[in-house]
């Protein structure tokens, strides 16, 4: 599935450039956006009626559907209180397996700073809070430009640890930087979405202003 939205500060100018996610609607979900904590029951009705969907072909559980609809929300609640301007999209390959796990990917518009240095400043690359060196690596997008993806461990609570990705790109056209970010104390759930994470942040671009984009269901 492709999805567009407008993107960054401009979001309400018609001549925002949109961002284009592509992505595979049978194990990704996108959350519907811009919901404030008075309007969490519709968010709650959006996840028992996804989480309806997932488990349509199976055959749940008394309880299943409400718990994985509980599990959706939650996720979803998250992000909309930690990043409520950026789009979340959940990884949610199966109702019976790990997760959600959340993907946030936002547009920031550019700082008075290099680019190579906002790009390890957004990914973090040389952040002392990781437990050992982050892991970064020079992750050019064919559409985006230039870009970092770091890797990271930091500390958790009840000493355990959370996993992070990271990747930035700059956008040299709009000025602006493209941010896609995960977390999760589950490494093993993290290492087996990578693949799909990977394609999401090479299929993501920018939706020229004018040009029309077909929606693939």
């Amino acid at each position: 599935m492709t999805e567009t939205t407008p993107s960054w500060e401009h979001a309400n100018d018609e001549t925002a450039p949109g961002l284009v996610i592509d992505y595979d609607a049978s194990v990704w979900c996108e959350v519907p956006p811009m919901w404030v904590e008075e309007d969490w029951a519709e968010l709650g009705t959006w996840s028992l009626r996804f989480s309806e969907l997932c488990w349509e072909h199976e055959d749940p559980a008394p309880g299943d559907v409400e718990a994985y609809a509980d599990q959706l929300r939650g996720a979803g609640e998250i992000a909309q209180a930690h990043a409520p301007g950026a789009r979340a999209l959940l990884y949610t390959p199966h109702p019976r397996a790990r997760g959600p796990l959340t993907v946030l990917v936002d547009v920031l518009p550019a700082e008075d700073m290099e680019p190579a240095a906002a790009l390890r400043l957004l990914t973090l690359a040389d952040d002392d809070d990781a437990v050992r060196a982050p892991v970064v690596d020079a992750f050019p997008s064919p559409d985006l430009g230039d870009g970092l993806r770091v890797s990271r461990a930091i500390p958790g609570d009840e000493d355990g640890l959370f996993f992070q990705l990271r990747y930035a790109w700059y956008y040299e056209e709009y000025d602006a930087y493209v941010l896609m970010v995960t977390i999760t104390h589950d490494l093993e759930l993290l290492i087996s979405a990578i693949p799909e994470i990977e394609y999401l942040a090479m299929s993501t671009r920018f939706l020229e202003p004018g040009e029309a984009e077909v929606m693939d269901e």
